[in-house]
């Protein structure tokens, strides 16, 4: 059976009951908001079947309605113990309802056609091919199917006569009183890209009393000698954007564009629907593309995909899932008041996609390591090979080996005393009977003895793994791992060779502020 209901107010009861009845529904949310739930069977419609529990309810009928009431709990109560994993999935999909998001006004299922915002990561703002090839980066990166690619220069001759009519047509600015033919001739100069024509621009004559700054004679054309990416110097004057795309968007059939609310409707073409929300600001996060350009520019960054900017592919390679962006942006909905969100609410959702599958791995602080010497350890180097993940068996497994000399963290070492039992984790316990320490009374080395038999329970956890455990040389670029006690991390350079550091990008996970890349090296040596 089918069940068709409004997508912002799925009949809940009927999934609910269907599911725990194991009744093979197809839920299609695509009714218009205040239609009636319908179900619809393969021998036709089914009328008059989905009802609200309390349609026949009358006031004579309270005190039936209080004895039903204790029957439906004894009930409910009994189906919600054998029916607990199916109501768990249920829950988990409709129990918590993000944002209302408003439906497109005017769209017929199936003849919808979108434009993707051309700003993605502030790439489209230099006309270079570097910039464009890595605009569709950031649309296959988010996963977005498209099925064409179309380039506004390919309507350069059909703006530039839709500008001269409007010149023609009396459209004012600064030159509001120009004639006609003053404007004609300024037009020409900055077409041939004159000295004269390099200081013009077009501008729309409208309303300088409008409180939107933006639309009081915003400007049409520029004038330009740099060379274009695509058509090269066959120009010297572009469109802006707000000139072009209205143009664009009804030649190309677009019938809804999404984006902010300074774009406005152009008399004379084929009308495309507005769906307008809010931009998205960040705490402490500077999103103009303007301004981030210039860190580009001045070389502060290694460059748009810098793990420290707010763009597509630099958060990418920091280490968010695209899965986590999703869902941010569908729990924050488009929204047309101006919000401030926090970044840690972003990398919260992240951890809980990447904590329950990452591998996890082991290391120490280069500078801050002590030597834990084993008298009665292997004096030959063993290896043992150990889940990644104890909880999820796709992370695969990792060699790990073992040896009478070990490093652990100082701030371990430090709190280590001699005679105390300690736990090297997934080995066992050791005694430590000599803390070595240098002239300033800091620990050096250790020195220990183990006592595999002895309780885990209440001992203090050290660690046995190198600078970084051996088995790390295997990561690849854009892995993503846990090293334990330490956080989660994107691998952004693997092992090459033992002189070259593996780099790691360390992954806020919304509650400690990491704002620097971390680096670790992996020790090739059994011997650690």
């Amino acid at each position: 059976m089918e069940l068709l209901f409004p997508p912002d107010s799925p009949p809940l009861h009927v999934i609910a009951a269907a599911q725990i009845a194991a009744i093979s529904l197809v839920t299609n949310p695509t009714l218009d908001c205040g239609s009636p739930p319908t179900l619809v069977h393969a021998s036709g419609l089914i009328n008059g079947s989905i009802m609200r529990l309390d349609s026949g309810l009358g006031r004579s009928s309270r005190a039936h309605a209080v004895l039903w009431t204790s029957i439906c709990c004894k009930i409910l109560f009994g189906v919600a113990t054998e029916y607990d994993a199916v109501l768990s999935e249920f829950v988990a999909t409709y129990g918590k309802r993000g944002p209302t998001f408003e439906v497109l006004p005017n769209a017929v299922v199936g003849k919808v056609k979108l434009r993707f915002a051309p700003e993605p990561s502030g790439y489209l703002h230099i006309e270079n091919n570097e910039f464009v090839d890595n605009f569709l980066k950031d649309i296959e990166t988010l996963g977005i199917k498209y099925s064409t690619v179309t380039y506004t220069s390919d309507y350069f001759p059909q703006l530039m006569q839709m500008a001269e009519r409007l010149i023609l047509e009396g459209i004012e600015s600064k030159c509001r009183n120009n004639s006609v033919e003053e404007n004609l001739n300024l037009w020409k100069e900055m077409i041939a890209g004159s000295k004269r024509g390099l200081i013009c621009c077009v501008r729309g004559k409208l309303d300088m009393g409008d409180p939107n700054k933006s639309v009081r004679d915003p400007v049409y054309y520029r004038c330009n000698s740099t060379p274009h990416h695509r058509v090269g110097s066959d120009y010297k004057v572009y469109p802006t954007y707000d000139f072009c795309c209205p143009f664009v968007d009804a030649v190309e059939g677009i019938t809804h564009a999404l984006r902010s609310s300074e774009y406005r409707d152009h008399v004379g073409l084929r009308k495309v629907h507005l769906y307008e929300f809010s931009r998205l600001n960040m705490v402490h996060t500077l999103l103009s593309k303007r301004h981030l350009l210039w860190f580009v520019l001045n070389g502060k960054v290694e460059g748009w995909d810098d793990p420290r900017f707010p763009t597509v592919q630099g958060i990418v390679r920091r280490g968010l899932k695209i899965e986590a962006l999703k869902q941010f942006i569908w729990e924050h909905g488009a929204s047309k008041n101006v919000n401030l969100m926090k970044w840690d609410k972003l990398w919260a959702i992240n951890k809980k996609i990447i904590d329950p599958v990452c591998p996890r791995y082991t290391s120490v602080i280069e500078d801050k390591r002590v030597l834990l010497t084993l008298t009665d350890g292997p004096k030959v180097s063993f290896v043992r090979i150990l889940a990644k993940h104890k909880k999820y068996e796709g992370a695969g497994e990792r060699g790990v080996t073992y040896s009478n000399r070990l490093w652990i963290d100082y701030s371990d070492a430090e709190l280590i005393s001699v005679n105390k039992e300690v736990t090297l984790k997934d080995w066992g316990n050791v005694v430590i009977k000599e803390i070595k320490r240098g002239e300033n009374g800091n620990v050096t080395q250790l020195v220990g003895v183990l006592h595999l038999e002895g309780s885990t329970e209440v001992r203090k956890k050290g660690r046995f793994y190198s600078v970084g455990e051996s088995d790390m040389r295997n990561l690849k670029r854009g892995d993503v791992m846990q090293l334990e006690r330490r956080g989660y991390y994107k691998c952004d350079a693997p092992f090459v060779r033992p002189s070259k550091r593996v780099v790691l990008f360390a992954i806020p996970d919304g509650k400690l502020n990491l704002d620097d890349g971390s680096i670790v090296t992996p020790n090739n040596k059994t011997e650690v």
